[in-house]
């Protein structure tokens, strides 16, 4: 009889030990969904880094937004050209869609700012800025919209690349430049007269 009523004292001290348990950790569940919630910030806007299926319409925003900047060439902001336009060549890369995405691209008027990050940049981190940049535009050229990219200013700026350092932008600036060549014979004979491009090629 002594055995029982100790059998059930301790069924009954395990039960609301388990009853506490569980308790707590519904409190320490809740106390991290509110933490976790109150860490995130209210209208956070969703960066290249962080989600790059972002349409080009809203990528491009970010490429206004140096060009009115106080400090436009700080490692973050280049930091942040960079992931855009990284953002863009893969857009200009999608196979299952890419003739919308490159369209998406043109029209929102980005392509203009692809060209400005062809600039010359000796620093070796931008060498990735000017590689995607290149690479974004050889995409667009080798569409029905290269002739956005041949009456642009790239053609200049795709001369001079290839004469670049490194030898994966310069062959990039030269498939670019033979998927315009390609596009027609206008545009060949052309790229033919500019001074210093065959020689570059």
């Amino acid at each position: 009889m002594a055995d029982g009523r100790r059998s059930r004292k301790e069924t009954t001290i395990n039960i609301r030990r388990a009853r506490k348990d569980d308790q707590m950790a519904k409190r320490r569940c809740i106390v991290k969904t509110t933490t976790a919630a109150a860490a995130e910030p209210e209208n956070q806007q969703p960066s290249p880094s962080s989600n790059e299926q972002l349409p080009a319409a809203v990528l491009v925003q970010v490429y206004h937004e140096w060009m009115t900047c106080d400090s436009p060439s700080t490692p973050e902001a280049l930091e942040k050209l960079y992931l855009t336009t990284k953002a863009f060549r893969r857009l200009s890369c999608r196979d299952e869609r890419k003739n919308d995405a490159i369209k998406d691209i043109v029209e929102c008027q980005a392509v203009p700012y692809l060209v400005m990050m062809l600039q010359d940049r000796k620093e070796q981190e931008h060498q990735n800025l000017v590689f995607e940049a290149v690479w974004a535009l050889t995409n667009i050229s080798s569409s029905k919209y290269a002739y956005v990219v041949a009456e642009s200013e790239a053609v200049s700026h795709l001369t001079r690349l290839l004469l670049h350092d490194y030898e994966t932008v310069r062959e990039q600036a030269a498939w670019c430049i033979g998927n315009l060549a390609g596009d027609n014979n206008k545009y060949r004979d052309w790229l033919l007269n500019i001074n210093g491009l065959t020689l570059g090629m």
